[in-house]
């Protein structure tokens, strides 16, 4: 298993190394702090986005597929994504 945290929406490199692991399950956190609560759904899509992005240059496929979660420091819930959708 290969867990990247992040606190940042956009940490690239990060998500290069992840994708790089050869690990059966693989999962992206990104834990959002209180001065981008007012536009973390918002920051969560675009890096959901931007990760798909990269994948799809880098020729990737369901086999590397990675779990996309987000926590908002004042919000209960953790969104879930995958990388590439089931």
């Amino acid at each position: 298993m290969a867990i990247e945290v992040d606190t940042w929406f956009r940490p690239i490199g990060n998500w290069v190394k992840l994708l790089d692991i050869n690990a059966l399950e693989k999962i992206w956190i990104y834990l959002c702090g209180e001065k981008e609560e007012t536009r973390a759904d918002e920051n969560f899509e675009n890096a959901v986005k931007e990760f798909r992005r990269l994948a799809k240059l880098r020729r990737e496929d369901k086999t590397n597929n990675v779990v996309i979660f987000m926590k908002a420091v004042s919000k209960p819930q953790i969104k879930k994504q995958y990388l590439f959708p089931k």
